[in-house]
């Protein structure tokens, strides 16, 4: 019980019951809180798992940062014109591999 005195008005005693009840069953529910293991587990797993996400948001944030700032780099790049049109200049070496190739083959013969 508590440390005072029992009241002698049966409303205030009522009152106290009232009150004690509710203190134990608030004690009870903490106590079956702490007891659930799946419980806790759900809710580890459910906190990690935020925590992921805005992890995951703020990386992906510096990758868009630095994908803009890469392309804002390459844009003021002057490139020149053999990179910018790669398939003719293929085409050419190839050419004059083949050529070569053609060449050797009929000194051989």
């Amino acid at each position: 019980m508590s440390s005072q005195e029992t009241p002698a008005d049966p409303q205030a005693l009522r009152s106290e019951i009232a009150q004690t009840r509710a203190d134990l069953g608030d004690t009870v529910s903490a106590l079956s809180a702490k007891t659930d293991v799946k419980a806790r587990a759900s809710d580890a797993v459910g906190h990690v798992a935020e925590q992921t996400r805005q992890k995951a948001r703020a990386v992906g944030d510096q990758v868009k940062a630095g994908a803009v700032s890469v392309r804002d780099t390459i844009a003021d790049v002057e490139v020149p014109a053999v990179v910018r049109r790669p398939v003719p200049v293929a085409v050419l070496v190839g050419a004059a591999v083949g050529v070569a190739l053609v060449v050797l083959w009929w000194r051989r013969r």
